[in-house]
């Protein structure tokens, strides 16, 4: 199209004063920028305005490809004040994406002492999804409010939003460190989807019935670690609490977790997670499990890990590599129920006895192979010994 633009920079070390004005196209531009220091932001200033036929194609040639063709318009303004810097207006309409927000940051470039208010909503979070990294066929609409408020210098910013996804809900509250590395802070979070199947489609897993889902927890950073303390989540009648600890700044990645999950039938919670063929083996019985794991130099330590599916019992005891070469488990597994007929559903009637059972043995799992070492299995009159290795070509 058409190029119609007058611009006027003039440049002082480290200041600036600039003005644009006109079209390019039918994108059309006007705006202003002024600072007597870049590095200081003193005496800032910014008026800029612009609309045009494609957000999508606008926002591409700024290095942030994804959305859809649709007309924008945008209005953005700034100032530096005895307040810190800000910004008065951010405005952006368009048929995909429509946010407005102001605020005021008064000590830049630290995040600390913030004023921000910031509202976004659009019709199908998968216009934005591209940013996102999310599968692109979610078609939900969203709304976002969030708020952050400062407390003066030196105290905590207090934070409070919340995010709506079709008919899920969540949210995160709390307060939000001024120091460097956000030591301090503590925030809790809350999701709360009457329906779990549109945002388990969101993240790409398996299609869900309609079942309510509720989760929550608390955040809180200190200088070595991230603690999450009070996780909670119900998944229709399956239960799961527990803690965790995320250690900062050690490479590799390290933590320790501990939780337990529990609901009245285990085909019914993990059965829609899984393929036909494993979901037909579930039993539809009451559950429980318990794990204490700890995360370490690239490996998983499983100090204990329980499970109860009706009257039978797991344990596990072990270390799992997780860097290649070394992945790979080297445990102590023992069963023992009432009946592996009734453990292990989709067994042939009668080709199982239906009587107690035991089993205790070195498990060494990895890729395409698994071994139970020196097992014992005792079954009432019957006990056999031994040790059996399967691979993938077996």
């Amino acid at each position: 199209g058409r190029v119609q633009l007058a611009a006027d920079v003039h440049t002082t070390v480290p200041g600036i004063r600039a003005t644009i004005g006109g079209a390019f196209g039918e994108y059309a531009f006007d705006g202003q920028l002024s600072s007597d220091s870049l590095d200081t932001l003193q005496d800032f200033a910014l008026d800029l305005r612009s609309s045009g036929p494609s957000l999508g194609d606008l926002l591409t040639l700024a290095g942030l490809p994804g959305l859809p063709d649709a007309a924008y318009a945008i209005e953005a303004r700034a100032r530096q004040t005895a307040r810190g810097l800000e910004f008065t207006r951010l405005r952006l309409d368009s048929a995909p994406l429509s946010l407005e927000g102001s605020g005021r940051a008064g000590n830049l470039p630290a995040l600390r002492d913030l004023d921000l208010a910031l509202t976004a909503a659009g019709p199908d979070v998968a216009a934005i999804a591209p940013w996102l990294d999310l599968p692109p066929d979610a078609p939900l609409a969203f709304a976002l409010q969030a708020t952050v408020a400062g407390q003066g210098p030196g105290v905590d910013d207090r934070v409070d939003a919340q995010l709506r996804l079709a008919s899920a809900t969540a949210t995160l509250t709390g307060s939000l460190s001024e120091r460097d590395d956000l030591s301090g802070s503590r925030l809790r979070f809350g999701v709360d989807a009457p329906d779990a199947g549109p945002l388990a489609a969101l993240f790409g897993l398996p299609a869900l019935p309609r079942t309510r889902l509720q989760l929550g927890g608390v955040a809180a950073l200190d200088a070595q670690q991230i603690r999450l303390d009070e996780l909670q989540a119900m998944l229709g009648d399956a239960g799961f609490n527990g803690t965790a600890r995320i250690d900062r700044g050690s490479r590799p990645a390290g933590g320790r977790f501990q939780g337990e999950v529990r609901g009245p039938d285990l085909a019914a919670t993990l059965g829609p997670l899984l393929p036909e063929a494993g979901r037909r083996r579930l039993p539809r019985r009451p559950f429980s499990a318990t794990a204490s794991l700890r995360l370490d130099d690239g490996a998983l330590d499983i100090a204990s890990a329980q499970a109860r599916v009706g009257g039978s019992e797991a344990t596990l005891v072990g270390r799992m590599g997780l860097r290649p070469p070394d992945i790979a488990l080297d445990g102590r597994m023992a069963l023992r129920g009432d009946s592996l007929e009734s453990l292990l559903v989709g067994a042939v009637p009668g080709a199982l006895p239906a009587v107690p059972f035991q089993l205790d043995c070195r498990l060494r799992w990895a890729p395409g192979a698994v071994h139970f070492e020196g097992f014992d299995l005792v079954m009432i009159h019957l006990a056999l010994a031994g040790s059996v290795g399967l691979t993938g070509e077996d």
